[in-house]
């Protein structure tokens, strides 16, 4: 029954577009249709996740939207590709069903390698078959253990760790940013943080958040972190820290998260990060500096997806 539910998994259309002066690709998720229903093994809403093969080191997701025939209009930038490399280069576009309880289910998947677009003109849009998750693979087929994948952090803060989202979603991270120009004072709430499970993980760890501010050259200015949270996959940390930080300045820091987790005989290890500021994770550590900046004076709170560190 669950293989004919899923037999069809509905359409995807997706435009791309290279700057090869800037080494940028520009990939914007338009809309799918023919999504399944929820009666028929979809769910309410979906989510669309994109990165390229075989790196991985850059990622993106749109916001969710309702499952009926959805128009996602969001552009996602790669940075850092050269010409040469488009053409070994495959971008993987993956429809997930998102709910607000429970896991995410890996509804479909489409492999597009980079020349069939038109990279060089106005990025024409392509429709695109979604092969349904019950015929992609293996273990991973219904839920990804692979988007949170290791990436290269930019400095040496700890021991490796590989985080998968064991069946209960992306880890994540829940901060409020508020910059107040007048006094220079950056407020940064550690709020809670969700799914931090390991495959190796035999029982919930002991963690706790460090947040590091760093200029343009990787220099520590400063540090804070929470009080330590113990045996919670889900903690709550709901703890403020107060950086200093004059407004022309801005633009040369960075504010890096880590959570780190406290194993048997008091080894730390970095469970996972993100950076925002001059040095971006993503598109969406970008778009929550910005806010904080055009806030005024006023919170911004997002959830931001781990990234686990490799050495």
């Amino acid at each position: 029954m669950r293989d004919e539910v899923l037999s069809t998994a509905g359409r995807i259309q997706i435009s791309a577009s290279y700057a090869p002066t800037a080494e940028k690709l520009s990939v914007t998720v338009v809309r799918a249709e023919d999504i399944p229903t929820k009666q028929r093994g979809g769910a309410s809403s979906v989510q669309v996740r994109i990165v390229i093969l075989p790196t991985k080191k850059q990622r993106f997701k749109t916001k969710a939207k309702p499952a009926t025939n959805p128009n996602f209009h969001e552009t996602f930038t790669f940075t850092r590709i050269t010409q040469n490399e488009l053409r070994n280069l495959c971008l993987r576009v993956r429809l997930y069903g998102h709910e607000r309880i429970g896991k995410d289910k890996l509804l479909g998947e489409s492999k597009i390698e980079l020349t069939e677009f038109e990279l060089d003109g106005e990025g024409t849009p392509l429709w695109r078959t979604l092969t349904p998750g019950n015929a992609i693979g293996s273990s991973d087929s219904m839920y990804d253990l692979s988007d949170t994948g290791s990436v290269h952090s930019f400095g040496s803060y700890g021991s490796s760790s590989s985080l998968a989202m064991v069946q209960s979603g992306a880890p994540e991270l829940l901060v409020s940013l508020c910059y107040q120009s007048l006094t220079g004072r950056l407020t940064v709430e550690v709020l809670k943080a969700s799914n931090l499970r390991n495959v190796a993980m035999q029982r919930a760890p002991d963690t706790y958040v460090k947040v590091s501010m760093f200029n343009s050259i990787g220099q520590q200015l400063s540090k804070s972190k929470t009080s330590i949270r113990r045996s919670m996959y889900d903690p709550e940390f709901n703890e403020t820290f107060v950086f200093q930080i004059i407004e022309f300045e801005l633009p040369s820091v960075s504010l890096m998260f880590s959570v780190v987790n406290i194993k048997k005989m008091r080894r730390k290890e970095i469970m996972g990060w993100f950076s925002m500021g001059r040095d971006n994770t993503g598109e969406d550590e970008e778009s929550h500096w910005k806010e904080m900046i055009e806030g005024k004076g006023k919170a911004v709170k997002r959830w931001h997806v781990l990234s686990a560190v490799e050495y």
